[in-house]
C-alpha cells in the first residue's frame, strides 16, 4: 500500500505545482480546484479506511466514481507532462528571440481537466462492457492432425469484487459457450477478496462447457484473497488448476499435453514457487501449452509451444505499455514468437478494482485455432 500512497500523492503534487499553481483566479477558486484534486487523488487512502483495497466497505457505484476521478487525474498529469515540454521549448525560443508565444494557462487548463474527466469516466464505465472476441491463429510444429483446428478459449484477470459481479461472470460465460471452445484455460487473477463474501458470484462458471475441460493457474491477487480457499471453491466448479503440473489431452490417438504454474507470489505466502520444468516433467516428445499468470517466464525458454498469460491487462492505457512492459519481462499484450516458443500475452477478460480505467487498450476473451 505504501507504493500507492506514494504514487498518488506524487501525481497530486504534480497537479498542484503544474495546473493549480499557475492558474490566474481568485484564492476561492484555487481551494475548489485544490479540493478537487485532492479529491481525486486519495482514492487509496479512502480505500485504506474503509475494508482495503481489495475489498473497500464501499458501494460498486462509489468505488466506480472514485476509479474514474482517479483516472481522470492520471490523465490529466501525462498531459501536463507533455505542456510543460511544450512551455520549457517555448521558453527557449523566447529567450532565443525566435519565437514570442506563451501557452494560455488558464485555457489549457480547463481543456486538459475536461479531456481527462471525460476519458477518465468512459475509460471506467467501459468495464462493464462484455469482453470482445479476439481471434488468434498459432502455427504449432509437429501438430497431429487431429489438433489441427483445436480451439482454446482464454480467460484471464477477470477480477470478480468491488465492481464486477456475478452478471458479469455469466455475460463472459455465455460468450465463452458460444464460441464452442474445446478446451477453456483461465490464467489467474480470477478475484479481489475472499470466498466468504464473493464465492456465489462465480457461480455462473457451473454452465461453463468445454470438449475437453476448464484448466486454470493461480494469479497474484488469489494469494491476496486466500489461495487456498479460492482453489478449493473454484475446483468445485469443474475447474482443474495445474500447479507445477501437466494433463494430457487425446483426440483418437493423437495427444497434446496441458501444463501450469502458479504465480511467482506463492513462495511469498507458503505456496510451492513456479518450477516449469517440473510442470513439464514425464511428457513424452507431443505438443505442449503452458499456463503462466505472468509472461516474464517466457524469458526463461520452457520447451512449450504454446505460452498463454495475463497479469498485464495490456497495460491498462496506450501510454503506459512500454511501462509495464519493462516489468514483466519486455511483454504486455499480444503475440509474440520467442524461435518455436509463441507467447501470448492478454488484456484480459476484466479489470483490477484498483486501476479500472483502459485507454486504447480492450479488454479480451481470446480463442485461439491451433495449425499445422
Amino acid at each position: 500500500m505504501s507504493v500507492l500512497y506514494i504514487q498518488s500523492f506524487v501525481l497530486i503534487a504534480y497537479a498542484i505545482c503544474s495546473l493549480l499553481i499557475p492558474l490566474k483566479i481568485s484564492s476561492k477558486g484555487k481551494f475548489f480546484v485544490l479540493l478537487a484534486i485532492l479529491v481525486c487523488g486519495l482514492k487509496y487512502v479512502i480505500y485504506g479506511l474503509t475494508g482495503g483495497i481489495l475489498e473497500p466497505k464501499l458501494p460498486p457505484y462509489a468505488v466506480v466514481v472514485l476509479e474514474s476521478l482517479f483516472a481522470s487525474l492520471l490523465l490529466c498529469v501525462v498531459m501536463l507532462i507533455a505542456k510543460d515540454i511544450i512551455s520549457l521549448i517555448l521558453f527557449v525560443l523566447r529567450k532565443a528571440d525566435i519565437l514570442s508565444w506563451r501557452i494560455p494557462q488558464n485555457k489549457v487548463a480547463v481543456a486538459v481537466s475536461f479531456i481527462a474527466l471525460s476519458f477518465g469516466f468512459y475509460g471506467t464505465f467501459t468495464q462493464f462492457v462484455t469482453p470482445k472476441e479476439q481471434a488468434v491463429e498459432v502455427k504449432i510444429k509437429n501438430l497431429p492432425q487431429e489438433f489441427d483446428g483445436f480451439r482454446i478459449v482464454q480467460l484471464t484477470d477477470i477480477h470478480v469484487g468491488p465492481i464486477l459481479k456475478k452478471d458479469y461472470v455469466q455475460r463472459i460465460v455465455e460468450k465463452t459457450n458460444h464460441l464452442h471452445p474445446d478446451l477453456v484455460v483461465i490464467t489467474g487473477d480470477f478475484v479481489d477478496g475472499s470466498v466468504a463474501n464473493l464465492a456465489g458470484e462465480f457461480e455462473p462458471l457451473t454452465d461453463l462447457h468445454a470438449n475437453y475441460g476448464i484448466y486454470a493457474v493461480t494469479g497474484n491477487h488469489e494469494y491476496y484473497s486466500g489461495a487456498a480457499q479460492w482453489i478449493a471453491a473454484l475446483s468445485q466448479l469443474n475447474i482443474k488448476f495445474l500447479n507445477n503440473e501437466n494433463d494430457i489431452i487425446t483426440k483418437g490417438e493423437a495427444k497434446l499435453a496441458i501444463a501450469g504454474i502458479p504465480d511467482p507470489r506463492a513462495e511469498n505466502f507458503g505456496f510451492a514457487k513456479p518450477d516449469y520444468k517440473k510442470a513439464l516433467s514425464g511428457l513424452p516428445n507431443i505438443p505442449v501449452i503452458m499456463l503462466a499468470h505472468e509472461p516474464a517466464v517466457a524469458n526463461e525458454h520452457p520447451k512449450v509451444d504454446l505460452l498463454l498469460s495475463g497479469h498485464t491487462h495490456g497495460g491498462t492505457m496506450f501510454f503506459l505499455k512500454p511501462l509495464i512492459a519493462e516489468f514483466n519481462g519486455g511483454f504486455v499484450s499480444g503475440k509474440y514468437q520467442l524461435g518455436d516458443l509463441t507467447l501470448y500475452v492478454s488484456n484480459g477478460s476484466g479489470i483490477w478494482s484498483g486501476f479500472s480505467c483502459r485507454v486504447g487498450v480492450d479488454s479480451e476473451i481470446t480463442v485461439f485455432t491451433l495449425k499445422k
